[in-house]
């Protein structure tokens, strides 16, 4: 059976929204509202967009996000906005290589800096990605100590850096 793209960014959406709920470390990631409580606004950052939740208690975390090779957020902005609508900050790398992870790290550290008064001095970070994304949501989690990672399909390319954390093939 042949699935299309809708579908297969529904399920991918379903994934990611369930991994953020689903125990008690990816909950840290869950936002200030209850159940798709938050309307969302998207900016541009530098090398970034962020999609940003109002409603809900005002109180968010964040989502650093890894696109695929050669994927740009806009394939992806569906998806990315219904997890905002979750009340998740979700950082977005602009980039179409993001298996190193740094284009989502700084993602994610734009957002802690410009959405500071939504996300306090000690938000929960999660990184995800798909494809080479998600194999680079790995390395992001790595350099910002995140919380938890969500990689949808990552790739088998051992681009970690330094090292590969454990289970990362798995």
């Amino acid at each position: 059976m042949k699935l299309s793209t809708k579908m297969k960014l529904g399920s991918i959406a379903a994934v990611l929204a369930s991994g953020l709920f689903m125990s008690g470390s990816a909950l840290a990631v869950g936002g200030g509202g209850s159940g798709g409580a938050c309307s969302v606004d998207t900016e541009i950052g530098s090398g970034a967009r962020f999609f940003v939740p109002s409603g809900g208690s005002g109180n968010y975390n964040i989502l650093g996000w890894g696109n695929g090779t050669g994927g740009t957020v806009s394939a992806y902005s569906g998806l990315l906005e219904s997890v905002a609508e979750q009340c998740v900050v979700v950082a977005a790398a602009t980039t179409t290589q993001s298996g190193d992870g740094r284009d989502v790290e700084s993602a994610v550290n734009q957002a802690k800096s410009r959405y500071s008064d939504i996300v306090g001095s000690d938000p929960k970070v999660c990184t995800s990605g798909h494809s080479q994304g998600g194999g680079g949501s790995f390395n992001a989690a790595n350099r910002l100590d995140a919380d938890c990672v969500i990689a949808v399909q990552p790739d088998t390319v051992p681009l970690c850096q330094p090292s590969c954390p454990v289970g990362y093939f798995a």
